[in-house]
C-alpha cells in the first residue's frame, strides 16, 4: 500500500517538482475532492473515476460485547467507482 510520502515522492521525480511543491499538489487535490463531495456529492476525475456521497439508512446490529439488538443510526459514506480505463489496467 502506498502511504502519502511515498506518493510525494513518485509524483516528484514524474512531474519534476520538489518534493514540497508536490505535497502541496496533493493536499490541494485532497481538498478539491473533499469541496465537491460536500458541495455537489459528487466528484468526478477523468481517468480516474468517480467519488461519490453514499447514504446509509439506520438498521439493526449486534453489540458484540453484550449481544444485545440495537439501532445503527443512518450515516453518509464516500463509494469510489473506478473508470473504465483503471478497470482494464488492474485486470
Amino acid at each position: 500500500m502506498m502511504s502519502k510520502k511515498g506518493l510525494i515522492e513518485q509524483l516528484s521525480e514524474i512531474t519534476g517538482l520538489n518534493q514540497k511543491e508536490t505535497e502541496k499538489v496533493i493536499e490541494g487535490l485532497v481538498q478539491i475532492v473533499q469541496d465537491e463531495l460536500a458541495e455537489n456529492g459528487d466528484c468526478k476525475i477523468s481517468g480516474l473515476g468517480k467519488f461519490a456521497i453514499c447514504n446509509r439508512p439506520e438498521r439493526m446490529g449486534v453489540n458484540p460485547a453484550a449481544k444485545e439488538k440495537m439501532t445503527i443510526s443512518a450515516s453518509k459514506s464516500v463509494k469510489f467507482k473506478p473508470c473504465k480505463k483503471l478497470k482494464e489496467k488492474i485486470k
